[in-house]
């Protein structure tokens, strides 16, 4: 009963913090805009413009099927092998419009879905659909991702 209660409390309080937040026009299309780029990144392979907004700071998160990679650092390694050094064949593109909703001034919960599609080793195509949702902070850098996790849909 104690767990109940504590979870109403925290939903309430939730509710009181952040009262109908209204999203930010400017934000929106500031945010959009760095996706449009992210995206082209990704088509493209390089790791550094692809990661450019995320927070270059130990304090990063992102989350992939299960595995916690924490840090800028750790995360670039890893993009690295994901696109074999830039070397990958796999192509991102969106299925549907992504999802903004304000969490507070200065933080934006944004949710994509996408596709991708890469070639297997037996020259078979391989279709994938994921769902990535980051939370982005504005600072006095601009936008930047502090957490992002991704699953792939079935």
């Amino acid at each position: 009963m104690r767990v109940r209660s504590f979870a109403v409390l925290a939903i309430l309080s939730l509710a009181i913090v952040f009262p109908q937040a209204q999203t930010n026009p400017s934000a929106e299309k500031q945010i959009l805009a760095l996706l449009e780029r992210q995206m082209q990144a990704a088509n493209a392979h390089d790791t550094d413009r692809f990661l450019s907004p995320f927070l270059h700071s130990d304090n990063l998160v992102f989350v992939s099927e299960g595995t916690i990679i924490r840090g800028w650092n750790r995360l670039r390694e890893q993009q690295l092998v994901w696109w074999n050094n830039g070397k990958s064949d796999v192509v991102y593109t969106q299925t549907a419009p992504p999802e903004l909703d304000q969490l507070a001034p200065g933080s934006m919960l944004v949710t994509q879905q996408l596709a991708a599609q890469r070639n297997s080793s037996a020259g078979n195509t391989q279709p994938l659909h994921l769902v990535a949702t980051t939370v982005w902070k504005k600072s006095s850098a601009g936008w930047q991702i502090v957490y992002c996790h991704e699953s792939l849909a079935p």
